[in-house]
């Protein structure tokens, strides 16, 4: 007997050492001398784990598990292992097995939060968290995961407080001092937060993630060359790191230095060049910026290169939409849709296609295919909508009632300014210094103007956060006149609390407008009117500047229909269901016209 516990604790050092023949040969033996040794096949099945055998390991805990179902730490790194093959049910199943076989299972209770986490139930893993505490308050582990739920919860407060609990017990941590950092940023500090993410850069500096977040640090603070270094640093590290990509090079649209633009792309796809996702985010970006040629020329590469993946037929097929070649861009699509049924965006555009060549019943069979899919895409039921108003089908206007949904109301100031011009003034002035940026957004419906960085409505400046509270309060009126229907998309998911799922500022210049859209994963949206120039009146016969519902992006001509208009006036909040088109007309004026738009969602 000793000397299998001797054989034993020198095979787990081997593990330790990673030299798994070893591990294997000394279990081996133990088990030629006793067959039913738990440990040993223990230590085989955390082997072939960690070798990526996982049917091997799976054997060999399903032996030890039939010696003794109820052995709490084999139980334990079972489900570690499930969890770690995507096994999410059962993990989570042999997760509350081993709570079962010993209820002060710290690693079980840890575990399963952390998997709860990564599965984004935050609620359930907060709890687990606590009976962790509840048996270990120095888990210093789960203190800091316990902040990342908070954090993902949106409770900043609450997520700062566990993340600084965590760092009584280990100072120096990297990771949690990184995720305080991240959470500062969050709540639109990012002064405080460039702090902390300094404290660690020793030890990131060879990180892609830590790069990343401290590249967007640096440019929440619009140092835009040092926001540059890193986020080319995090590329480097890590070449198909798509955040990294679109953050540096959305930054560098912004501020016009197109001589860089797309750079980190190229350079990226000669070190992989069959990174089929790193070519599809490239193809869209140079869509994005209107250069359509450049996106055909890279389509035809990555076919050539990757194969004929249906992201990138859709692509081309869009790209024939566009130059009203129908004939080949109905081959291209339907071959993507054939390839990958369930993603909405190949079925929507070949709803599209036949809308262009008004075969309004067939469109309508992709876009119900679609809702199966997403049934709250907001975007397709715009789509549906332009297919029942061309069909002269009632529930066009049942879904489009924009007497009735489209809620027009005037903002009352706070208490504490002298009247509403006073207010709107204060609040344009502080929304002046948020447009840091000489360009649009590449994915946005701005021409012609530029948009803030960020959830707007989570600056720490006070003069937005009393706008936020009398913007809640203008939502709460609205919502609570509207009628109840369990079949409508919008009236049916009203519930008496909603959050601010985005909030941005935008700022258009001369000529500059709104293309028409919708927002395909909001519920309830609008803009406020901060600032507008003087030209925009409800006497212009030309309605310059005035904001348009009904008009669709698909360019129909004859077959498109406004069914609503309105002036803006300053301080004038406009609410409506997300899938409604919207859209404004351009103006001409030296002044700017400042919105600020938000997208609810129920909860």
């Amino acid at each position: 007997m000793i000397a299998i516990n001797q054989n034993l604790q020198q095979a787990f050092t081997q593990l330790q050492q990673r030299n798994f023949n070893q591990v294997e040969k000394i279990c081996r033996s133990i088990l030629a001398e006793a067959p039913k040794n738990i440990d040993a096949l223990h230590l085989l099945a955390i082997s072939a784990k960690q070798q990526g055998q996982f049917d091997r390991s799976i054997h060999y805990f399903q032996q030890c598990l039939s010696l003794n179902p109820k052995h709490p730490v084999v139980l334990t790194n079972y489900a570690n292992m499930l969890a770690q093959t995507n096994q999410i049910d059962l993990a989570l199943e042999y997760y509350d097995r081993a709570i079962k076989a010993s209820k002060n299972n710290v690693d079980a209770f840890y575990n399963w939060a952390d998997l709860l986490f990564q599965q984004k139930n935050f609620t359930l893993a907060i709890k687990k968290l606590n009976q962790v505490l509840h048996i270990n308050n120095k888990h210093y582990l789960a203190l800091n995961l316990l902040g990342s739920c908070y954090k993902e919860l949106e409770q900043h407060d609450e997520a700062l407080q566990f993340y600084d609990k965590a760092l009584t017990l280990s100072p120096d941590n990297f990771y949690v001092i990184h995720n305080k950092a991240l959470t500062l940023k969050l709540m639109k500090k990012p002064q405080k937060a460039l702090e902390y993410f300094l404290k660690i850069l020793p030890q990131g500096r060879n990180i892609a993630e830590y790069c990343y977040n401290l590249g967007c640090t640096y440019s929440d603070l619009n140092e835009l060359t040092n926001a540059k270094i890193y986020f080319e640093k995090a590329i480097t590290l890590k070449p198909d790191y798509l955040d990294a990509h679109k953050s540096l090079n959305d930054m560098l649209w912004e501020s016009n230095q197109d001589n860089e633009f797309l750079l980190s792309y190229k350079h990226s796809l000669k070190t992989l060049p069959t990174a089929r996702h790193l070519w599809f985010a490239y193809i869209a970006n140079l869509t994005q910026a209107s250069r359509f040629e450049e996106a055909k020329q890279a389509l035809e590469t990555a076919i050539n290169t990757v194969g004929r993946a249906p992201e990138f037929t859709h692509a081309l097929g869009v790209y024939y939409f566009r130059n009203n070649n129908f004939d080949t861009a109905f081959s291209l699509i339907e071959e993507a849709v054939k390839s990958a049924p369930t993603e909405n965006r190949f079925q929507i555009d070949m709803a599209n296609l036949y809308i262009q060549q008004e075969a309004y019943l067939q469109a309508l069979n992709h876009l119900d295919i679609a809702h199966q899919n997403q049934p709250l895409n907001q975007e397709v039921w715009a789509y549906k909508g332009v297919c029942w108003r061309l069909l002269n089908d009632d529930k066009y206007f049942w879904l489009n009632d924009y007497e009735n949904l489209i809620d027009i109301d005037r903002l009352q100031p706070p208490s504490n300014y002298d009247n509403s011009e006073h207010f709107f003034s204060q609040l344009n002035d502080e929304l002046q210094k948020l447009h840091t940026r000489s360009r649009q957004p590449l994915d946005q419906s701005v021409r012609g103007g530029t948009q803030s960085i960020g959830h707007l409505l989570d600056y720490p400046i006070p003069i937005i956060q009393e706008y936020r509270k009398i913007l809640e309060e203008r939502v709460n009126r609205f919502l609570s006149r509207l009628p109840k229907d369990s079949t409508h998309p919008f009236l049916s998911r009203i519930k008496k609390q909603f959050i601010f799922e985005g909030s941005w500022s935008v700022k258009l210049a001369a000529s500059g407008f709104h293309a028409n859209h919708v927002h395909p994963f909001g519920w309830l949206s609008g803009p406020t009117y901060i600032s507008l120039p003087s030209i925009i009146s409800p006497s212009d016969k030309t309605k310059a500047g005035w904001v348009k519902f009904g008009e669709t992006s698909l360019n129909l001509g004859s077959r498109e229909m406004i069914g609503k208009e309105l002036c803006p006036e300053v301080g004038l909040s406009v609410l409506f269901p997300s899938y409604m088109w919207h859209g404004t007309h351009p103006f001409e004026s030296d002044e700017s016209r400042i919105t600020l738009p938000v997208d609810l969602m129920p909860i």
